[in-house]
């Protein structure tokens, strides 16, 4: 058997493995001792150079280069999520805080406009002085008055209609609320 056997090893140029299962790099002597295995020979492969192909190096290196683009592609997709996600919960804070300011000037628009109807909502209904009906202004007025105060869901107790606007509230055929 020659060096170029043991070299090839018995399942051809893919290198020679020892007693311990080690795999040298092309070039590299194996350690002192130690024995290769074939069928039923043993074999001393301590003076034995170990084959390995540039192209397997070079694709080696290209698996370690690609791997670490790999992760570095990856953290930058991870910080880049955390960067938008972050500004996307900033722009949440912001947004309910003006929320929250909106909604506190709403409030007491509606507290003030729930104190007009009520003022309006007790008014009576004035007949002209020459007798006759009054117009439906006045009648309306006070209806929708009630009506909002209502739909508002104002606080508190509105003061019983007037009996003027009672009966013009049945002549003109309005809710009285």
């Amino acid at each position: 058997m020659t060096n170029d056997d043991l070299n090839r090893g018995p399942a051809g140029p893919a290198g020679v493995r020892g007693a311990r299962g080690e795999t040298g790099a092309a070039g590299e002597r194996g350690p002192a001792g130690e024995t290769a295995h074939v069928e039923n020979a043993t074999i001393d492969v301590s003076e034995a150079t170990i084959i390995q192909s540039p192209q397997s190096r070079q694709q080696a290196r290209y698996l370690a280069y690609s791997v670490i683009v790999l992760f570095v592609f990856t953290i930058a997709i991870g910080l880049a999520n955390l960067l938008f996600t972050s500004s996307q919960v900033s722009r949440v804070r912001a947004n309910t805080a003006g929320l929250a300011v909106a909604n506190a000037r709403l409030t007491k628009q509606i507290q003030a406009d729930c104190g007009f109807y009520r003022d309006i909502a007790a008014f009576p209904v004035a007949t002209p002085p020459m007798g006759g009906r009054p117009t439906i202004i006045v009648p309306k007025l006070i209806s929708d008055s009630r009506a909002a105060w209502h739909g508002h869901g104002c606080q508190g107790q509105l003061p019983p209609p007037s009996p003027s606007y009672l009966k013009w509230a049945k002549f003109y055929h309005l809710p009285v609320g």
